[in-house]
């Protein structure tokens, strides 16, 4: 019986599967465009049925694309693959910016919020330790045994200074013993040492 082409009239072409029968092709105009690679080398074309079949064409035929253009086909090169990847470059950065964005934006927030609250620049200590304030009395407002004064000064100056201190080779003392009645001056200077 045939083919259906051949019942129509029309004579049935061989499949395109070699570089010499898309030469064969090429001949008999049966191609409507194609797009050539020529980094890999395949003519990837379209029948003027609208078949589509890509080829692998020989490297030394340089003037394939300029043939086919010669016989009527709409011939179009393609960008070969090489070369710097742009678009994933520019992504890549784009995220990168984002992502440095955000953690700008997080690491303000967190700074403002602890400025915002007087109560939160004691977090991250421990639970059983309290933030001190400074106290109210100074060593001037205690009157008295200025020998107590005197002592409790040095004690606070070796610690503010231990370098001034260390270039004499001294040492802290182990303590200071205040006593007296209750309520007295020993308080007080007890207070400013704080």
């Amino acid at each position: 019986m045939g083919s259906p082409f051949a019942a129509r009239g029309h004579a049935t072409a061989p499949p395109v599967r070699s570089y010499t029968s898309l030469i064969d092709a090429l001949k008999a105009r049966r191609i409507l465009t194609a797009t050539i690679d020529e980094h890999a080398h395949v003519a990837s074309v379209v029948f003027r049925g609208g078949t589509h079949v890509s080829v692998p064409y020989p490297a030394s035929d340089a003037s394939l694309p300029l043939r086919m253009a010669d016989r009527g086909v709409d011939v179009t090169i393609a960008r070969p693959g090489g070369g710097f990847p742009w678009r994933t470059f520019l992504l890549i950065v784009f995220l990168a910016c984002v992502a440095m964005l955000f953690v700008r934006a997080a690491v303000s927030r967190r700074v403002r919020s602890a400025e915002a609250s007087p109560a939160s620049k004691g977090e991250g200590i421990r639970s059983d330790v309290e933030v001190a304030t400074a106290p109210e009395t100074r060593f001037a407002d205690v009157a008295g045994c200025d020998e107590a004064v005197e002592e409790l000064a040095e004690i606070v100056e070796f610690l503010r200074t231990p370098e001034k201190f260390a270039r004499v080779k001294a040492r802290m003392p182990a303590g200071l013993l205040l006593h007296g009645p209750s309520g007295r001056q020993d308080d007080a200077c007890e207070g400013a040492r704080r």
